[in-house]
């Protein structure tokens, strides 16, 4: 196994805990599919993301998207 600084072990460690674009897109897409639903059904007017996704603290494969009507 190659050595590596403590800096290049955090980097890998991020990158393995930092959703993908392709999660990161489904968790919009699903978000806007609700928000969508809400308001044509239930006539909502606000809406509220909050939750890891919410606050940019999401993580890889453990994250899933929380709103408040």
């Amino acid at each position: 196994m190659p050595t590596r600084t403590v800096n290049q072990g955090f980097t890998t460690f991020l990158q393995r805990l930092t959703p993908t674009f392709g999660e990161s897109t489904a968790a919009q897409s699903h978000r806007a599919s609700i928000k969508a639903c809400l308001e044509s059904n239930f006539g909502m007017t606000h809406f509220f993301q909050t939750g890891s996704f919410g606050n940019g603290t999401s993580i890889s494969r453990h994250s899933d998207v929380d709103v408040l009507p």
